[in-house]
């Protein structure tokens, strides 16, 4: 058994195993081609040699099948199964045609009836099988009726051309033979609805994982999507839109660890709006939230400059990054941003001398070193804030 499933692998690998019904019709189509090489080979062979002088067609009968055997196997290796199973069913109709038949046409006189029913019993159980794997579907019942009128043929020949008297005892068994074929095409058919049932079951199945997959895809990138959202609200401040402290955190332990490899300058820009407090107090909440959101704005749209942070400190302070930027360029900044909120002029009710809402700015931008720390840097930062608070406010103060 090993050795035929080895067979077997090899001559059906042009089959994809998914095509159930196709790698089937090819496997017995090979079985078959098989036996009756072997068949003829061993047994049939010797036995024509042996009378070959009084049937002297016996030998291009058993050439013709050999060769149709061979050249169908070779068909069927290569994945030509309709083409292989046409030379099949030519050359089993062709060799008892030309052992018997034309025979007996030529040499009347030396017909034999009991060899005239092995034919009519081979082509009539052997041609539907081969026929209903070998051939497409709609061509199984031609098969059926071609065996039919190969066995009327032969009755033909026996009885009117060689006079041959058949007995009632041969017609009763070929009729047996006849029924079992009819039976055996009706097992082919059923089989054929159950694989064809199979492997719709199997599309079926196989479109539904696809559609499962894509859903899952979907659901996948629109869980990406959200996961993508909510970091973002994560990082952002709910009331001005801009970067929160977390964000703060992150960004400025990735600048100043950058700024002390490349060995670059980091400045940070401490803010704090003048008398908040009292504004606050004075309009209320509403009015205060909207004032942040002004003024966030406003910051945001001084620093646009690759690698430049503005965030929300906490209440209302503010703080920014500027990657590279020396004392000279941290202090432009910071005037830019001073005096584009000196320029919103939102009106303060009280607490200012300018009568309008300011920002007062502390900037810590110096050399980093492996010394420093960034805990000491927004100390300095703070340190500058208050020095500008004391200093009459809206105004930026470098720490020294």
């Amino acid at each position: 058994m090993g050795i035929l499933k080895q067979i077997e692998e090899r001559a059906l690998s042009a089959y994809p195993q998914e095509d159930l019904f196709t790698r089937k019709r090819a496997g017995i189509l090979l079985y078959l081609n098989l036996v009756l090489l072997s068949t003829g080979c061993i047994f049939t062979l010797p036995v024509h040699l042996a009378i070959f002088r009084e049937r002297p067609l016996l030998a291009p009968g058993d050439l013709l099948l050999t060769l149709g055997m061979v050249a169908s196997l070779l068909l069927l290796r290569r994945g030509r199964l309709g083409l292989a199973g046409t030379i099949s069913i030519t050359a089993s109709l062709l060799t008892p045609l030309i052992h018997n038949v034309l025979g007996d046409l030529w040499q009347p006189e030396q017909g034999q009836v009991h060899r005239y029913f092995e034919t009519i019993l081979f082509i009539s159980f052997l041609f539907p099988i081969i026929a209903s794997y070998a051939i497409r579907w709609p061509q199984i019942l031609g098969s059926a009726v071609a065996s039919c009128g190969i066995i009327l043929a032969h009755f033909f020949v026996l009885r009117y051309r060689c006079g041959v008297q058949i007995p009632a005892d041969s017609l009763i068994y070929l009729i047996m033979v006849v029924i079992a074929g009819t039976f055996g095409i009706i097992t082919l058919q059923v089989t054929h609805a159950s694989i064809r049932s199979l492997e719709a079951s199997r599309s079926r199945m196989a479109a539904w994982n696809r559609n499962l997959e894509q859903v899952v895809e979907i659901r996948t990138r629109e869980l990406q999507s959200l996961n993508r959202t909510l970091e973002a609200m994560s990082l952002t401040d709910g009331l001005t839109g801009i970067a929160n402290r977390r964000k703060f955190d992150a960004t400025f332990e990735a600048e100043w660890n950058r700024a002390i490899r490349t060995d670059t300058p980091l400045a940070l820009l401490l803010m704090d709006l003048d008398q908040f407090k009292a504004y606050n107090d004075e309009l209320g909440h509403q009015a205060g939230d909207h004032c942040l959101q002004q003024i966030a704005r406003t910051m945001a749209e001084c620093l646009q400059r690759s690698g430049e942070l503005v965030a929300r400190y906490g209440g209302e302070e503010f703080v920014a990054l500027l990657p590279g930027a020396d004392r000279a360029e941290a202090f432009r900044q910071a005037e830019r941003i001073r005096t584009s909120v000196e320029g919103l002029a939102i009106p303060h009710p009280t607490g200012t001398p300018e009568g309008i809402m300011t920002v007062s700015i502390g900037i810590s931008a110096h050399p980093l070193s492996e010394m420093d720390s960034q805990e000491g840097y927004l100390r300095e930062a703070d340190q500058a804030l208050y020095s500008a608070k004391h200093q009459g406010r809206n105004c930026s103060v470098v720490a020294t």
